[in-house]
């Protein structure tokens, strides 16, 4: 089982042509500086809430992924990787669910007050 987990499916240093190993590097740093922004920015806007921080943990550790891709592929980094995306998608939910209890509970209020 261990072989088959850290078997690597892509490894850059073997790529051919060279060109190609730089862009997939470039790719993947890119992606992961991109994967930490928008973490941080659904951690501004949700900074209140615990999902918020679930959000920004999942973001940062899929971009961290990122740069662990920089090194190979294995099944068990791509095992990783959809745990992630399990994670955000639930955040996500959780996040669309308590933005519409505070309009619900907002459109509440404007009611009590008129």
């Amino acid at each position: 089982m261990y072989e088959f987990l850290n078997y690597e499916l892509i490894q850059p240093s073997t790529m051919i042509p060279e060109w190609y190993r730089y862009a997939y590097l470039a790719f993947n740093v890119f992606e992961a500086i991109a994967w930490l922004a928008i973490g941080l920015i659904v951690f501004i806007r949700f900074q209140k809430d615990f999902p918020g921080y679930l959000q920004l943990a999942a973001f940062w550790s899929f971009g961290a992924s990122d740069l662990f891709e920089c090194y190979g592929t294995t099944p068990l980094l791509l095992l990783f990787k959809g745990a992630l995306i399990v994670a955000l998608l639930q955040g996500k939910r959780a996040l669309k669910k308590r933005v519409a209890q505070q309009i619900d509970s907002e459109e509440t209020a404007r009611r009590g007050a008129n």
